[in-house]
């Protein structure tokens, strides 16, 4: 595609009406300043509601800059896609959950944050999908499930009672 002149995408533009859109921007090589704190890998991710006068039927634009490298952009992508998993594309929607049934109990990572589980045969997922959630982010989006969830697992642990011959002087006491 031919470069266009600033007077052309501004003609182009003129014809458009602004579109609201979640911005989700991924930087690289950031030090801790005033504005931004990197992580570990130097990356960091802003976001926010913005509007632009792009126009289309698609759901998600990516754009990446001109001589961004690739490893930057797969690992700021991931980034991302745990952001938005964890916080919801509008980055105010708390995402939505559900205790299920877990009957593979392996140790996948957190679909949230990618930390990982440590599943108990009734777990936390991602509502609709079998993708599984940490406790930390169960606390974090949906601290009356965990509340249920924690209730049942302690349920779960409850020493059974013996069957003797002889009464029991805990026979009154509900299980």
């Amino acid at each position: 595609m031919k470069r266009m002149t600033k007077d052309q995408l501004l003609q182009h533009y003129s014809r458009k009406q602004p579109q609201k859109f979640t911005q989700l921007d991924g930087f690289t090589e950031v030090r801790h300043d005033d504005v931004m704190r990197g992580d570990e890998n130097g990356h960091a991710l802003m976001g926010g509601e913005t509007y632009e006068l792009m126009s289309g039927a698609y759901a998600v634009r990516l754009l990446v800059t001109e001589g961004a490298e690739k490893h930057d952009v797969l690992a700021l992508l991931e980034k991302m896609r745990r952001w938005i998993a964890r916080d919801g594309i509008s980055l105010a929607t708390p995402p939505r959950l559900a205790i299920k049934l877990n009957n593979v109990l392996t140790n996948d990572p957190c679909a949230l944050c990618g930390a990982r589980t440590d599943p108990s045969g009734v777990d936390l997922f991602l509502d609709e999908s079998a993708s599984l959630v940490c406790d930390a982010c169960g606390n974090l989006h949906a601290p009356e499930l965990m509340r249920v969830l924690n209730a049942s697992r302690a349920r779960a642990v409850m020493p059974f009672r013996r069957h003797t011959t002889r009464p029991c002087e805990f026979d009154d006491v509900p299980f």
